[in-house]
């Protein structure tokens, strides 16, 4: 997308860009078939959670997959979570073939 590494838009990307190039190191992605599910769990997030809007790019880049997100951590806000758990988990689908 041509960003410069100065811009603030860099920044807000860096957690979002960061999570797609660990699933693509980790080779999880390899040979996934359209429609496959992968979950990252998210530990401590508190930055992160002011720019959740960025980990769509993730989706985006990744169309095929469904991607849960889940954000683990003392800063997710309550009533975002069971009052059990510290945890929000976000979905961002693949899109159907009739999308396309």
């Amino acid at each position: 997308r041509e960003v410069a590494p100065d811009s603030p838009v860099a920044f807000a990307m860096h957690f979002a860009l960061t999570t797609y190039f660990l699933l693509l190191q980790l080779g999880c992605l390899a040979d996934s078939p359209d429609g496959s599910w992968v979950r990252v769990d998210y530990l401590g997030p508190e930055r992160e959670l002011d720019l959740l809007e960025t980990f769509r790019e993730v989706a985006m880049l990744l169309p095929h997959l469904n991607i849960e997100l889940c954000m683990v951590g003392p800063a997710v806000p309550r009533d975002w979570h069971s009052t059990s758990r510290v945890i929000a988990c976000l979905l961002y689908t693949s899109p159907s073939p009739r999308d396309s």
